[in-house]
């Protein structure tokens, strides 16, 4: 009868959480009844067994999330009235942070960030067919330490030591994104939506924005393992909008990877929050009468630009943001896709793009 899925990222740790879902069904038949002993399920129905989602419009078929079945709910009335049966789902971070690692084979000094992905998926038996990996970083690491931790803690030790991204993708893959994989992903094509009906761009269902200071930092310290604490920040924003320091660690090989790393922290939010800033947009994905919307709604993903146009009385409000997180709510009778947005800490300067290639405003990336 309804179904909801979310995978989305924490503004506050500024990485990904694990992705959850919840489906929710009626039971005619005592099919997943769990006691039902003449059912073709019974026996099957366990913790843990992988469940996809997807969606499938024109002839294309869409994957929505990738999950594993932690809990299965089923309310069993009494008299003639049918089963519901609630699935509570989580992703493959739940699988990460319960397996523990120590030493990593491969995990040598001048592995780059995606290097030592794949040896700490490769000492925790991810399987090799659901990866996704950068072939774009730059940033060299340490010697692993060989100590004993979970394998998502020590895949997100390496994200924030690159300013990438680690998470798993629609499919269930395991992906890392370089900085720079996130720079150029984030400077591409934006896909444009307006509340106008009839107009060029994709309409909307809701958009909610905001001026704040939530993700303002303007004086950071990184200190890699071992080495020496570099700082940077930004005076003008301290003396307008007072301290929102950060304090961040790495294994980056050198400090001064950890110093250019503050750097593009600081040139990313330093002014974050000033101008009005979009947190999130709904889609309604219902029904067959823009085909764009519809494709959009299931298409766009992590890091995808857009840009939203909210018609007011003073003015069109013309804002761009990042996909940050998405979460799909899904009945009979609704199918509703907003997109969380959030702005990475990785920024750049793009040649040709028309987001993140001005001049005066964009700043050169590491």
């Amino acid at each position: 009868t309804q179904c909801y899925i979310r995978r989305a990222f924490n503004r506050s740790s500024d990485s990904f959480t694990g992705g959850t879902a919840r489906i929710t069904f009626v039971d005619e038949t005592g099919q997943f009844n769990p006691a039902n002993t003449s059912s073709s399920l019974y026996g099957k129905i366990k913790p843990m067994r992988k469940i996809r989602f997807t969606a499938e419009y024109s002839g294309t078929t869409y994957n929505l999330g990738s999950m594993y079945i932690q809990e299965w709910n089923y309310q069993s009335p009494t008299g003639f009235d049918p089963a519901y049966v609630t699935l509570s789902c989580v992703d493959g971070f739940q699988l990460l942070n319960l397996t523990t690692i120590t030493s990593v084979s491969g995990g040598s000094a001048g592995q780059t960030t995606a290097q030592r992905i794949t040896s700490l998926l490769d000492a925790g038996e991810w399987p090799g067919g659901m990866r996704d990996i950068s072939t774009t970083a730059t940033t060299t690491v340490q010697a692993d330490d060989g100590s004993s931790r979970s394998l998502l803690g020590a895949c997100q030790v390496v994200e924030g030591t690159d300013l990438g991204a680690f998470y798993m993708d629609q499919r269930g893959y395991a992906k890392f994104l370089s900085r720079n994989d996130i720079i150029v992903a984030e400077g591409g094509t934006l896909t444009k939506f307006s509340d106008v009906p009839g107009s060029s761009d994709i309409t909307y269902q809701a958009v909610e924005f905001d001026i704040s200071d939530y993700q303002m930092i303007n004086k950071v310290t990184v200190t890699r393992t071992g080495g020496t604490a570099q700082t940077a920040s930004d005076t003008a924003s301290i003396d307008d909008y007072f301290q929102h320091s950060r304090v961040r660690s790495g294994i980056m090989e050198t400090d001064a990877s950890a110093l250019n790393q503050a750097q593009m922290i600081i040139a990313s939010r330093k002014e974050q929050g000033v101008n009005i800033q979009l947190n999130s947009l709904t889609v309604d994905a219902y029904g067959q009468s823009d085909p764009s919307r519809v494709v959009a709604a299931l298409d766009l993903d992590m890091f995808d630009p857009i840009q939203v146009i909210q018609t007011l009385p003073a003015g069109n409000v013309v804002t761009d943001s990042v996909i940050a997180g998405l979460t799909y709510q899904i009945t009979p009778k609704s199918f509703l896709v907003t997109f969380t947005c959030a702005q990475p800490f990785a920024v750049g300067f793009l040649l040709d793009s028309t987001v993140d290639g001005i001049l005066n405003e964009d700043s050169l990336a590491y």
